[in-house]
């Protein structure tokens, strides 16, 4: 089990939805590599276990964190973002990338070169 760093909640009611989920994010950035259940998450941050549970499945539905199941059990891990440097690697293409009506002659450079 991974090294958790960033525990700082109080289990105080009435803590709005938007504070516990900077936590969360806060929590996951300290920890990237750690993968656990709800339950795990909520003893570290002291906020209540529906409160953690209802804001883990926001931040995946925001893609900042991915939700595997296995035995039985749910896990959340973090997706770190990528930076423009990690995306050199990656070809661009006017139809993959939802721009529309750009033929050969009208390609453009707006995310880096197109590899010919």
């Amino acid at each position: 089990m991974a090294e958790r760093n960033g525990s700082n909640g109080d289990r105080l009611s009435g803590v709005p939805d938007r504070v516990v989920r900077v936590e969360l994010i806060t929590f996951y950035h300290r920890n990237p590599h750690l993968c656990e259940t709800s339950e795990a998450i909520c003893s570290c941050l002291n906020y209540s276990a529906e409160q953690v549970a209802r804001q883990l499945e926001e931040l995946v539905r925001l893609n900042i964190l991915e939700r595997m199941e296995k035995d039985g059990a749910v896990f959340y891990r973090y997706l770190p973002p990528f930076s423009r440097g990690d995306l050199k690697g990656i070809r661009y293409s006017p139809a993959l990338n939802g721009i529309k009506g750009l033929g050969k002659l009208g390609r453009r450079s707006v995310a880096g070169p197109e590899s010919q």
